[in-house]
Protein backbone atom coordinates (compact mmCIF):
# COMPACT_ATOMS: atom_id res chain seq x y z
CA UNK A 1 0.00 0.00 0.00
CA UNK A 2 1.31 3.60 -1.10
CA UNK A 3 1.76 6.20 1.49
CA UNK A 4 -0.09 9.56 0.58
CA UNK A 5 0.11 13.03 1.83
CA UNK A 6 -3.17 15.24 3.07
CA UNK A 7 -3.22 18.28 4.68
CA UNK A 8 -5.39 19.31 7.00
CA UNK A 9 -6.52 23.60 7.53
CA UNK A 10 -5.44 23.81 11.18
CA UNK A 11 -2.34 21.04 11.75
CA UNK A 12 -1.22 21.23 8.34
CA UNK A 13 0.93 17.76 6.51
CA UNK A 14 0.24 14.13 7.64
CA UNK A 15 0.81 10.70 5.67
CA UNK A 16 -1.44 8.18 6.14
CA UNK A 17 -1.27 4.68 4.59
CA UNK A 18 -4.10 3.49 2.43
CA UNK A 19 -4.98 1.28 -0.80
CA UNK A 20 -4.51 2.97 -4.17
CA UNK A 21 -8.47 2.63 -4.31
CA UNK A 22 -8.92 5.25 -1.82
CA UNK A 23 -6.58 7.75 -2.41
CA UNK A 24 -8.95 10.55 -4.15
CA UNK A 25 -11.19 9.96 -0.73
CA UNK A 26 -10.41 12.93 1.88
CA UNK A 27 -8.73 11.64 4.94
CA UNK A 28 -9.12 12.86 8.54
CA UNK A 29 -6.64 14.48 10.21
CA UNK A 30 -5.00 12.03 13.42
CA UNK A 31 -5.10 15.15 15.74
CA UNK A 32 -8.42 16.67 15.38
CA UNK A 33 -10.80 14.65 13.02
CA UNK A 34 -11.17 17.44 9.97
CA UNK A 35 -11.03 16.00 6.72
CA UNK A 36 -8.16 16.67 5.04
CA UNK A 37 -7.20 17.54 1.35
CA UNK A 38 -4.74 15.09 -0.47
CA UNK A 39 -1.59 17.04 -1.55
CA UNK A 40 0.73 16.17 -4.33
CA UNK A 41 4.41 15.80 -2.95
CA UNK A 42 7.43 14.23 -3.77
CA UNK A 43 8.86 10.99 -3.27
CA UNK A 44 11.58 10.62 -0.62
CA UNK A 45 13.68 7.89 -3.20
CA UNK A 46 13.31 10.66 -5.75
CA UNK A 47 14.38 13.55 -3.40
CA UNK A 48 17.17 11.26 -2.58
CA UNK A 49 18.69 10.07 -6.00
CA UNK A 50 18.50 14.23 -6.66
CA UNK A 51 20.74 14.45 -4.20
CA UNK A 52 23.33 11.61 -4.91
CA UNK A 53 23.41 13.15 -8.69
CA UNK A 54 25.02 16.38 -7.15
CA UNK A 55 27.63 14.70 -5.35
CA UNK A 56 31.23 14.18 -6.70
CA UNK A 57 32.92 10.91 -5.67
CA UNK A 58 36.90 10.91 -5.36
CA UNK A 59 39.11 8.85 -8.20
CA UNK A 60 39.78 5.35 -6.99
CA UNK A 61 43.41 5.30 -5.90
CA UNK A 62 46.30 4.00 -8.42
CA UNK A 63 46.55 0.14 -8.52
CA UNK A 64 43.09 -0.85 -7.44
CA UNK A 65 41.51 -1.69 -11.26
CA UNK A 66 39.70 0.93 -13.25
CA UNK A 67 38.93 3.71 -12.44
CA UNK A 68 37.93 7.04 -14.85
CA UNK A 69 40.38 10.07 -15.54
CA UNK A 70 38.85 12.94 -14.14
CA UNK A 71 38.32 16.04 -16.28
CA UNK A 72 39.71 18.97 -13.76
Amino acid sequence: MPIYEYSCPEHGRFEELRPVEARTIPALCPECDKISERVMSVSKWVMGWKHLANVKSEPAPEGAGYYPKWDD
